[in-house]
């Protein structure tokens, strides 16, 4: 029987998922934080995950790309280029291609992702790309110096 559905996952939902279907209850993640949630029910036609559920991606080295970040929170997904400083912002309900730079247009809605991922990234100690002309982390998407890590590794303190 084939399906189809709307509803958007990200590869760290494949773990609990697996995990789920294999009837493993009780399970810890290196580091105590599961950073997916179980797909099954969709699998199962039994329920929809939250449409407001943000997912985030973190890309802080340069493989062949600059370093970037980026959230998707329903229709709406901002990346925020480190390079240039630079954060665009796409409806992807509108424009699933991301041809169309929003930010300009929509600075609120621009602005309240940019705090939403830069609250993800200091949450997880995220490690930022570091500015070559200074050797310093740059700064967090809402401007602010570095994660809790680097900010740690600046006092030299360790927690």
């Amino acid at each position: 029987m084939l399906s189809r559905s709307d509803q958007y996952v990200i590869i760290e939902d494949i773990f609990p998922t697996f995990l789920e279907m294999a009837g493993v209850n009780e399970y810890e993640q290196i580091g105590g934080l599961i950073d997916g949630v179980s797909f099954v029910p969709l699998l199962k036609q039994e329920e929809r995950l939250s449409a407001e559920r943000p997912i985030y991606w973190h890309y802080p080295n340069t493989y062949g790309q600059s370093p970037y970040s980026s959230i998707r929170h329903g229709d709406w997904k901002l990346i925020y280029h480190y390079g240039p400083r630079k954060a665009e912002l796409f409806n992807l309900r509108d424009d699933l291609g991301e041809q169309h730079d929003l930010a300009e247009q929509e600075p609120e809605k621009a602005n309240q992702l940019i705090q939403e991922l830069a609250a993800f990234l200091r949450e997880s100690n995220a490690q930022m790309p570091l500015d070559k002309s200074t050797g310093q982390p740059v700064p967090l998407p809402d401007g602010v110096p570095g994660s809790a890590a680097d900010l740690r590794a600046q006092r030299g303190t360790r927690e």
